[in-house]
């Protein structure tokens, strides 16, 4: 785990509590919180999954997957990973978690989130996971990844199919600014949001 993210683990984990404890300081007392072994998950890294591993979740088909957006209604609209659901934090606090889906919090740099991870791992759910880097990660590395000089024929192949495949593409090492992402998917992407969509309908 690199310095800044186990920073914005510890961060969470703080501000996960006091948040725990300012939303309703008489029901305080009837949440038993390891906070030992919340730690220990973040240290081990469980608390989180790649978008390397978010985008191989996708495009393989895993339907027991949940992935849900902590940002605002606007930044939503504009965009957000394929078949992500947006939610506010205290509506996800009365949210209903089926513990046999994969569920995936993110926001944009990903504090956000880690704060929700923080709240729902307090109440005893388990299988949640944050988004590491959060939607900025997963447009830099997943929709509009860097093409350089140092990456092999088959490895730009790989980025570029994977980028089209989330509507984006590969970008030269040299520009320094990638087009915007749209909520306009390539078709193998909209196909995947009306399958995920037709699961969570039948779950």
């Amino acid at each position: 785990m690199n310095a800044s993210y186990r920073y914005l683990a510890v961060g969470a984990l703080v501000l996960g509590l006091l948040a725990l404890f300012v939303r309703n300081p008489k029901e305080f007392h009837q949440v038993s919180v390891d906070v030992q072994e919340l730690a220990r998950t973040i240290e081990r890294e469980d608390d989180h999954i790649t978008v390397d591993e978010l985008a191989s979740m996708l495009m393989e088909g895993n339907h027991r997957l949940r992935i849900l957006d902590l940002r605002d209604s606007a930044s939503y609209a504009q965009y957000h990973i394929p078949a992500a659901e947006r939610i506010g934090i205290t509506q996800l606090m009365d949210e209903r978690l089926l513990p046999g889906d994969t569920t995936v919090l993110y926001s944009d740099g990903g504090i956000h989130a880690a704060q929700a991870w923080m709240l729902l791992a307090a109440k005893g759910h388990k299988n949640v996971y944050t988004l590491r880097g959060g939607l900025n990660e997963w447009n830099d590395e997943v929709v509009f990844p860097h093409g350089g000089q140092h990456l092999r024929r088959e490895e730009k192949a790989k980025l570029s199919m994977r980028a089209k495949f989330f509507g984006g593409e590969l970008i030269d090492r040299q520009r320094s600014v990638g087009r915007p992402p749209t909520n306009r998917p390539a078709p193998l992407q909209k196909k995947l949001q009306k399958e995920v969509e037709k699961t969570r309908e039948v779950c």
